[in-house]
């Protein structure tokens, strides 16, 4: 697989995030809703769908031009996609809360489903009128479905979910990137619980390793990889490596369980499994804090949220380290209008941190969301060593 421009698609998975206008998950394409939601105006790009922005500009994966959508807000259960409803409630299939959805509008031809236009008007095939038709987009849904731990693959396609759900049982659920279930069977894969660093070879030896094998129920269409392992007590800490394609690279995923998934035996999720709530916009936008006025107080609301960082790294919580990275690299470009009252040094140094927590923060979000453990500690360095200069400026134990 060539080598990719991750700063370029950290921006591209933020701007999913962030600069969605309503909150944001996934629902089976092709389902249709009526709402009562005013519908609203975004933009996305004709190619990577998956890009998303609140104002016209370019593609930053392409370059192509964005186009004009209209987008709504709907609720679906995050593990029965089918359901969907007007507002908020439970799934009448598993009683789990729903989630907020954003769907796009579009309108299609009912005799050539092919024909999908962001805009009323005719079939150019069959001159029909076309009717309205809303769709899901790519990359709205990172939910776990199985009480895991949600990750994505670096392809930007392929999706997965591990769970440990008791002393030795390890299994991994595989998605789209419409978090719709695909099966494994073609997949290879193992599980590493321990390794070493050769420093005569300079590389890492696995040395304690496990198939993942697929495994399929006659009696249920749901699919999965799974090891058994010899008991290994909480935390547990798991690396997955998984070779989607026979001529692909083998992706590295690092799970850190403190706590056994939590699923019932018919595959339904418990209401208090741990989950990401449906809509990252949405979660950014109540999760953030309006931002003191006061430099002091926003670099103590910098420290504040690098301790978050530092507790979900520990935790292997790295999907979630995105809330409060991009919460400070909000904070720190805050300080740009405070930058006149520093001294030439510290004026100098604030500038250099302001960078380095703005490009670690996007490194954060777009590592953490792949799961790789090294990647995001690497990240880290960068980021904590920024919080560290911000923290002496304004003289912050």
């Amino acid at each position: 697989m060539p080598k990719r421009n991750l700063p370029t698609l950290a921006v591209t998975f933020f701007l999913v995030g962030l600069l969605a206008v309503l909150a944001e998950a996934h629902t089976q394409d092709g389902s249709s809703t009526n709402t009562t939601t005013e519908p609203l105006v975004a933009w996305t790009c004709p190619v990577h769908r998956e890009v998303h922005s609140d104002s016209e500009g370019t593609c930053p994966i392409c370059q192509e031009i964005l186009i004009r959508t209209l987008i709504t807000q709907s609720w679906t259960c995050p593990l029965h996609s089918v359901i969907t409803k007007k507002e908020a409630g439970r799934c009448p299939i598993c009683q789990r809360s729903l989630i907020p959805i954003t769907m796009e509008i579009g309108w299609i031809c009912p005799m050539h489903q092919e024909i999908y236009e962001m805009h009323e008007g005719t079939c150019p095939i069959c001159k029909m009128d076309l009717v309205r038709k809303d769709r899901a987009r790519p990359h709205e849904d990172h939910n776990p479905k199985h009480g895991g731990i949600f990750f994505m693959a670096p392809d930007n396609w392929h999706h997965l979910e591990g769970t440990y759900l008791e002393p030795g049982i390890f299994r991994v659920y595989f998605y789209d990137n419409y978090s719709q279930p695909i099966s494994p069977k073609d997949f290879e894969g193992r599980i590493v619980l321990d390794e070493t660093y050769d420093s005569e070879l300079r590389e890492i030896r696995e040395t304690e390793s496990y198939p993942l094998d697929a495994i399929t129920h006659q009696d249920s269409d749901v699919v999965y990889m799974e090891a058994q392992v010899d008991k290994k007590n909480l935390p547990a800490e798991i690396i997955a490596k998984i070779q989607f394609e026979t001529d692909g690279p083998e992706e590295r995923f690092d799970f850190i369980f403190t706590d056994y998934s939590v699923t019932t035996n018919n595959e339904r999720l418990i209401e208090n499994t741990t989950q990401t709530v449906g809509g990252e916009a949405q979660l950014f936008a109540e999760q953030t804090k309006a931002i003191p006025d006061d430099p002091s107080e926003i670099a103590f609301e910098i420290a504040t949220r690098d301790l978050k960082i530092q507790l979900l790294i520990r935790r292997g919580r790295f999907n979630e380290v995105w809330v409060p990275a991009l919460e400070s690299k909000d904070l720190v470009l805050a300080l740009n209008k405070h930058l006149s009252e520093l001294e030439s040094h510290p004026k100098q140094l604030l500038r250099i941190a302001m960078k380095d927590i703005v490009r670690a923060a996007y490194m954060l979000d777009w590592y953490g969301d792949l799961g790789n453990k090294q990647l995001v500690s690497e990240a880290y360095m960068l980021f904590g060593k920024a919080v560290r200069d911000i923290k002496s400026i304004y003289d912050l134990p």
